[in-house]
């Protein structure tokens, strides 16, 4: 998957893409619970719940003009402020994690109308993580290129994620100290994070 200003510099014969971006806001929403709900479902049955849901998120991202970077099994990782470089990144990725969290009843209600199996699951729900930093990009492959983000902003985003509760967006401090004025949030506190130790994270409401 790559961006249309990537594939841009690809065709005007540029050979390697890196580059370094100093502000970028990186969001991973994953569909909780999802190894058992999966455990209870055919393949196909799988794939269409996914389907069903990323394609909702697909609609959004576009319209908050930030980039999807992948899904990778029932994660969904999208980038403001890469590859295009904007100031207002961390406004837009809120106001995407927002509709997300919004979407999810009629989403539920669509899957039980639309799906036999659904009586087999309980209520989808998902959570979701938020980061704000410096990271590095680039296309990486020859065969099947892929446009990928690297560094700590990315980790501690994707921790942000998996340390968050159902139906929540968390966000670490450097993500609230840039969006505080502007939207209604609420301390969580303390939380052990991998590889970071203590952190403070904050709830977007």
């Amino acid at each position: 998957m790559l961006p249309a200003s990537v594939v841009s510099q690809l065709q005007a014969g540029r050979e390697l893409i890196a580059d370094e971006y100093a502000s970028v806001t990186v969001l991973f929403c994953e569909v909780c619970d999802f190894n058992t709900i999966s455990g209870q479902l055919d393949p196909d049955q799988v794939v269409e719940l996914l389907n069903t849901i990323f394609s909702k998120f697909d609609v959004l991202v576009d319209y908050h003009s930030v980039h999807k970077i992948e899904t990778i099994g029932a994660v969904y990782m999208v980038s403001g402020g890469c590859p295009d470089r904007m100031t207002n990144h961390a406004t837009l990725i809120a106001n995407l994690a927002l509709d997300m969290v919004a979407s999810m009843p009629d989403l539920r209600a669509h899957i039980r109308k639309t799906f036999k199996w659904a009586k087999n699951i309980g209520d989808v729900n998902i959570r979701i993580g938020i980061n704000t930093g410096i990271l590095m990009a680039g296309v990486v492959g020859i065969r099947n290129p892929r446009f990928k983000l690297f560094g700590d902003t990315v980790n501690v985003s994707s921790r942000m994620e998996s340390t968050n509760l159902p139906g929540c967006i968390q966000l670490t401090e450097a993500t609230h100290e840039i969006i505080k004025h502007a939207y209604v949030t609420e301390l969580r506190g303390t939380i052990p994070v991998k590889g970071r130790g203590e952190m403070q994270t904050f709830f977007l409401k």
